[in-house]
């Protein structure tokens, strides 16, 4: 395979779709409706089981066992040295939120699942998203500017 660089997932779907590139590595939100439309194939999903939205959509380890990639999240930020009683408030309403049947329903329909976590929860997998990235830029011999 040969990279090729574009400036977002937009620009890529497009030449994958007017057919300029063979494959890309993409996000299941910009994928899925091109997919619905049968304008491009979705090979597997970069993460370790089936996805519960799209179960019909094989997971990577099923066709290469032992692939690991950190799964792709969001989350939510404030500055550093917010106050604890605040960040916990902060959590515990945005957990709340994100708990509304119509959000859920509409975060459904991006082919996104929400997953409620604590702050310590999500520093860890903030941290382990970056060890695993990491260790692939290093074994890629890739030097960082």
């Amino acid at each position: 395979m040969v990279h090729v660089p574009f400036k977002g997932v937009a620009p890529a779907m497009t030449a994958l779709i007017a057919g300029q590139i063979d494959l890309a590595f993409t996000n299941l939100i910009t994928a899925m409706p091109q997919f619905r439309q049968g304008k491009v194939k979705i090979l597997a999903l970069t993460q370790p089981t089936r996805f519960a939205g799209a179960p019909d959509l094989p997971s990577i380890t099923e066709s290469l066992p032992g692939f690991d990639m950190p799964v792709p999240w969001f989350g939510f930020f404030a500055p550093p040295g917010l106050p604890q009683a605040i960040v916990a408030k902060l959590n515990a309403e945005i957990g709340k939120s994100l708990e509304a049947l119509d959000l859920k329903e509409r975060i459904a329909a991006t082919s996104m699942s929400i997953v409620v976590t604590t702050p310590e929860q999500f520093q860890a997998l903030i941290r382990d998203t970056a060890n695993a990235y990491s260790k692939v830029v290093k074994a890629a011999g890739i030097q960082l500017d």
